[in-house]
């Protein structure tokens, strides 16, 4: 039986969830050190090699999971930047200032489009409507 994900909607709840995720003997778990150092950044960038340097054995797999987590509510924004013809790789976290709220095209229900038929092929002796062949190509 697996856990559901859980949803984390602001800083304090991202705190929250680092402190349950803290090992008798301090540890961090993995999810955690990673939003613990993207917290501790304060929406500044987090360049990849300190990310690294958590020793998280799939980063890439932390951040997916981390942004189902905060989905709607922050965002985990990833980037890059070459300097001096190398690769500078980064993230930053950051929290919307209020819960994210229905699109009106969400909120409304869909109207049905009227069902528009093509004129039966039956009877023509053709499988398709002649007007439907494309006749521009040319060998």
């Amino acid at each position: 039986m697996s856990k559901s994900t859980p949803t984390i909607r602001s800083e304090a709840e991202a705190r929250q969830y680092i402190h349950e995720n803290t090992e008798a003997n301090g540890k961090l778990r993995e999810k955690a050190k990673m939003l613990q150092r993207l917290l501790d950044a304060r929406g500044e960038r987090v360049p990849l090699p300190e990310i690294l340097s958590l020793n998280i054995s799939q980063y890439g797999r932390c951040i997916k999971q981390l942004r189902a987590m905060i989905a709607g509510y922050g965002i985990i924004e990833n980037g890059g930047e070459s300097v001096n013809g190398k690769r500078h790789t980064w993230f930053r976290l950051s929290f919307s200032p209020r819960a994210p709220q229905l699109s009106p095209l969400r909120s409304a229900p869909i109207a049905k489009q009227p069902e528009v038929r093509p004129p039966s092929p039956i009877g023509s002796g053709f499988l398709f409507p002649v007007s439907s062949v494309d006749r521009s190509y040319v060998e």
